[in-house]
């Protein structure tokens, strides 16, 4: 399911009172959003299609999200295009379908949620929210065991929580 949609961002906080949210959308990929198209967020573990009915340089505002009670449900929601709607040199790293996923190890133990990737030419770390806090975790392709809408599975190395 992530594989047919790139997470090109992610909604903020309310903004106003028409029920707008501010958005944190990758710079490379806000000239593929533009008022009277379609965005998708993941909502309880799948991915929902939102018309923009328009979209300025801080919020976005989308159909039927009329009042900022309404705008509130989608706070922190990843934001998806389909993968097709992409161009292959925008296109990133698999790892950043992960963001909005639990992060399991490999007996099967919830670490937390990925709430945001970040790389560097080194290394890639997935911000993990554990306990209330943001936990750093590397990731590498070859730790990736399985995952589906609501879950990805890694080998950790032993003893990274043990701080």
């Amino acid at each position: 399911m992530h594989d047919n949609y790139i997470q090109i961002g992610r909604l903020s906080k309310t903004y106003g009172t028409e029920g707008k949210v501010k958005y944190d959308i990758d710079d490379k990929f806000l000239d593929l959003i533009q008022s009277k198209t379609y965005i998708f967020l993941r909502v309880k573990g799948s991915h929902v299609p939102f018309y923009v009915e328009e979209i300025d340089s801080i919020s976005i505002k989308l159909e039927w999200v009329v009042t900022p009670e309404l705008a509130r449900n989608y706070v922190n929601c990843p934001i998806f295009l389909p993968a097709e709607k992409v161009p292959q040199n925008l296109a990133i790293t698999k790892a950043h379908q992960f963001v909005g996923l639990q992060l399991y190890d490999q007996i099967d133990k919830q670490i937390g949620e990925i709430v945001e990737v970040e790389e560097f030419p080194m290394q890639t770390l997935l911000h993990v929210s554990r306990g209330g806090e943001i936990v750093l975790v590397p990731y590498h392709e070859d730790m990736y065991m399985e995952h589906d809408s609501n879950k990805l599975q890694c080998s950790l190395p032993d003893g990274l929580f043990d701080m």
